[in-house]
């Protein structure tokens, strides 16, 4: 059973290989699917540690810069070098509907 949601707290549920929440919006997301969605390369550099927890493996999250092909985010993203990214609510669909990756 995942922890709560590094950000509100509330439950997780398991979609695919990802972890959702249903109240804030965000996602954990392995690099690879995240890649896998844009089909180009995703680089995760890390930055600070942050005092959120990892909801699969309870690790701390360590912030990070995120670039996806030629594009680099600016938006908080947060990574455990086991499990993947997480992405606070509405990112993944702003960065989707932002037509990066066409």
């Amino acid at each position: 059973m995942p922890e709560p949601c590094p950000w509100c707290s509330s439950p997780l549920r398991p979609f695919l290989r990802r972890l959702v929440c249903d109240r804030c919006g965000g996602i954990l997301i392995e690099r690879a699917d995240l890649a896998g969605q844009f089909h180009a390369r995703v680089e995760a550099l890390p930055d600070t540690p942050t005092e959120r927890w990892c909801p699969r493996c309870r690790r701390r999250l360590q912030a990070c810069l995120l670039s996806i092909g030629e594009e680099t985010l600016f938006d908080d993203v947060w990574m455990c070098s086991r499990d993947g990214l997480w992405l606070n609510g509405g990112l993944l669909e702003s960065v989707l509907s932002s037509g990066l990756g066409d």
